[in-house]
């Protein structure tokens, strides 16, 4: 197994762990619960099973989705810089001033 294999699955032990860790502080997802409990014909056991399954899959697509957002801030940072100076450029100007933009 290589290094990226087992980094993998550490990890998604981890959001398994985390998972179990919510649910034990009452912090469950009425929603996801919900439809896990409508999956397994109501029976508990099996909709706690259900639920700490979509629940980890749940926080991966969450921490997929904040990593793709990081990613965007780091490749616009130069972008957010020029959006920067035109505000602070637009805010300066008088107010009968057209609103260019700086050069």
């Amino acid at each position: 197994m290589n290094s990226s294999e087992i980094n993998h699955r550490l990890f998604g032990e981890y959001l398994h762990w985390m998972a179990h860790k919510e649910m034990a502080l009452g912090d469950v997802r009425p929603e996801l619960w919900a439809r896990a409990v409508a999956e397994s014909g109501g029976e508990e056991g099996r909709a706690r099973d259900i639920y700490l399954q979509w629940r980890a899959q749940s926080l991966r697509e969450e921490e997929a989705v904040a990593e793709r957002f990081l990613r965007l801030l780091q490749q616009s940072e130069d972008s957010a810089v020029k959006v920067r100076n035109a505000v602070v450029f637009f805010l300066a100007r008088p107010a009968s001033a057209p609103a260019e933009s700086p050069g």
